[in-house]
């Protein structure tokens, strides 16, 4: 992903070192949805409330959710499809994955000052999302 001029953080490459990381399945289609942030108030925006969303909806998320759509992710789609859809992050709800000091964590899509950077960010249940992140699950 390097050589192809993403920006990797030290989290994203500890994920995808790790024997958790998850490959798709070669030739398959994945089809995803995207909630946004906006759906939920503020203080509700939680990890935990955004699965039980996407739950709700009959959307894929965890081991269902392959680690490396959010490669794909990154890989296809532009920084510029990102904030067109209002977005600054595309958080990947695949099964959490512990970097390389034991704390659980999401692959993203993000863009930061100019570059596109494939990231991890904290998946703790409680733990609370702004207004524009989006976050893909699998249709099912």
């Amino acid at each position: 992903m390097e050589a192809k001029g993403f920006k990797l953080s030290k989290w994203a490459k500890d994920l995808l070192n790790s024997p958790d990381f998850t490959s798709c399945e070669k030739g398959k289609i994945y089809e995803i949805v995207i909630l946004p942030g906006k759906l939920f108030l503020d203080g509700e925006r939680t990890t935990k409330n955004i699965l039980a969303e996407g739950d709700k909806r009959g959307l894929s998320h965890g081991s269902e959710l392959s680690t490396e759509v959010a490669c794909l992710i990154r890989e296809n789609c532009s920084d510029e499809q990102i904030k067109k859809m209002g977005l600054n992050w595309l958080v990947t709800m695949h099964e959490l994955i512990k970097d390389s000091v034991g704390a659980l964590f999401l692959l993203s899509t993000d863009w930061v000052r100019g570059a596109s950077w494939l990231s991890a960010r904290c998946g703790n249940p409680d733990r609370s999302w702004d207004y524009e992140n989006g976050f893909v699950f699998l249709a099912v």
